[in-house]
């Protein structure tokens, strides 16, 4: 019996981690992506860059905030190293794009 009370909790526990990680990770996705629109429109309508090069530009430094704001805060205790987890982070944001 102490042991089903035992695993219920721990499962209960992991429970939360995860929904905690990905409450997280959609705060950080949401700041990103309001960081990319203010970004886009200072380059494109007040530095004049050509509206898709700002789009670029501003999505790229997105991606950056974005794997940097969740390496650090949220998927801290992943066991892989920083460039691999790096790489494919950019690889699935990339398929954004498209």
């Amino acid at each position: 019996m102490l042991m089903l009370n035992t695993k219920r909790m721990l499962r209960g526990h992991m429970n939360r981690i995860i929904v905690n990680q990905i409450i997280e990770f959609l705060m950080f996705s949401g700041f990103t992506a309001l960081a990319n629109i203010f970004l886009r429109i200072v380059l494109s309508d007040f530095a004049h860059l050509n509206f898709y090069i700002a789009i670029s530009v501003s999505y790229f430094i997105g991606m950056i905030v974005n794997f940097s704001l969740n390496k650090k805060f949220n998927f801290q205790k992943v066991p892989r190293k920083y460039v691999q987890e790096m790489r494919t982070f950019f690889i699935v944001a990339l398929f954004g794009l498209f």
